[in-house]
């Protein structure tokens, strides 16, 4: 498929897709869920912890970088340099929006920096563009809970088209608000609140097809745009509650004959825990225990 931008057919000035960062795809970045706009919490450092705005009119979202990367031929070097000003002079002419025609989708973009070329040898240049998306539609549907005992709002991983790496970030004891102080003559401290906690989710995405893959990355954005806070509960880990502001980035994607598959990166501000929440417990709250008088987890 030719790539067009702004009604520019890249493949009249030789322009062919090479591999981004990470990646065999020429596009790094169209996958992603764009972080939210404005103010989403405010963190209140005492026993109330951090307020989330989870409103349905408190969710905002801005837009996403896309990195484009590509080849483009020449005989030598000057026709090569004359095909790339021709090509600048063409995008130049652009005063609003293109419309980024590629096989992974179409993208109403804009140019954010320069478009870097390196010249690498007998009239071939690498060429890096890098876009901004600045409205993402949230479409697709919202995944269906199927009452896993391990996923997010009752949605299983699998369901999800997750495979967990790892969830980052739920050992350690986040740091200290910074220090406002004055002093004179020796090194002044103060003892401050410590701030919110933040866990990473990593997982691996793989489905058969694009189609699959794209829907599957929609499934996810919905769920975590949604209105009020979402629930993640992980095996040999707390339930805990949280929501999203830094959306999440999908990388080190690779499409083969047979499938393509990503890491799915997402940053979640943690709100609170709940440490027992997979022991088993009777219709009256009380807790089974096992023959030796202990609790009975889940697992």
């Amino acid at each position: 498929m030719s790539y067009i931008l702004g009604g520019i057919d890249l493949s009249d000035f030789s322009v062919i897709t090479s591999w981004g960062d990470g990646t065999n795809l020429g596009l790094v970045g169209c996958f992603d869920m764009p972080a939210r706009l404005g103010k989403c919490y405010h963190d209140w450092g005492d026993e109330h912890g951090v307020e989330a705005y989870v409103r349905a009119d408190e969710i905002r979202f801005g837009g996403r970088d896309i990195v484009f990367t590509c080849l483009m031929q020449a005989q030598y070097e000057n026709e090569l340099l004359r095909k790339l000003y021709s090509l600048y002079d063409d995008i130049l002419s652009e005063n609003s929006l293109m419309t980024f025609e590629t096989d992974l989708g179409n993208f109403d973009v804009y140019l954010k920096d320069e478009i870097q070329a390196e010249y690498l040898d007998m009239g071939w240049a690498k060429m890096r563009f890098l876009f901004r998306q600045p409205v993402v539609p949230v479409v697709g549907s919202e995944p269906t809970p199927d009452d896993s005992l391990y996923g997010i709002d009752g949605c299983s991983f699998q369901s999800l088209g997750l495979k967990i790496l790892d969830v980052e970030g739920r050992h350690y004891l986040p740091g200290p608000k910074a220090m406002t102080f004055t002093a004179y003559s020796t090194e002044g401290y103060q003892i401050t609140k410590h701030s919110y906690r933040e866990i990473t989710i990593k997982a691996l995405l793989i489905e058969s097809d694009l189609n699959g893959f794209q829907t599957k990355i929609n499934s996810l954005s919905k769920l975590l745009s949604k209105a009020g806070l979402r629930t993640i509960t992980y095996q040999k880990d707390a339930l805990r509650t949280f929501f999203v502001k830094d959306g999440f980035q999908v990388r080190q994607v690779w499409r083969t004959s047979g499938d393509i598959n990503g890491v799915v990166t997402i940053k979640c501000v943690q709100v609170g825990s709940t440490m027992d929440w997979n022991f088993l417990m009777d219709n009256l709250g009380n807790y089974i225990l096992d023959s030796n008088n202990q609790r009975i987890i889940t697992t």
